[in-house]
């Protein structure tokens, strides 16, 4: 899996932590992702996907935060990771709002 990392995301980890603790949570998140490598199908479907439906995501969890993916043949694609004190589908509706 190659490491990428989300710009805006650290920049939030930024104003809310300190540097060191920042590295050491994009570390620990990147080792949770890379499990997907051996079992991409430990996750389990989003509870809120899961009930309009949309059944092809996954998730994996580093508490607090998410990390929603989806398994396409041998590939694993990481969707989003966010804090999971809030609510995926109050992200969602800023996401769609964002875009229109």
């Amino acid at each position: 899996m190659r490491k990428t990392t989300c710009g805006i995301f650290i920049v939030m980890l930024l104003k809310t932590i300190p540097v060191e603790k920042a590295d050491r949570l994009i570390d620990k998140l990147h080792e949770t992702m890379l499990t997907l490598e051996a079992f991409p199908l430990r996750g389990h479907c989003p509870p809120e996907l899961e009930r309009i439906g949309i059944l092809e995501f996954e998730e994996i969890l580093f508490k607090p935060y998410r990390i929603i993916y989806q398994t396409i043949a041998s590939d694993v694609f990481i969707f989003c990771i966010f804090d999971g004190r809030r609510q995926l589908t109050d992200l969602l509706q800023e996401r769609l709002l964002r875009s229109e």
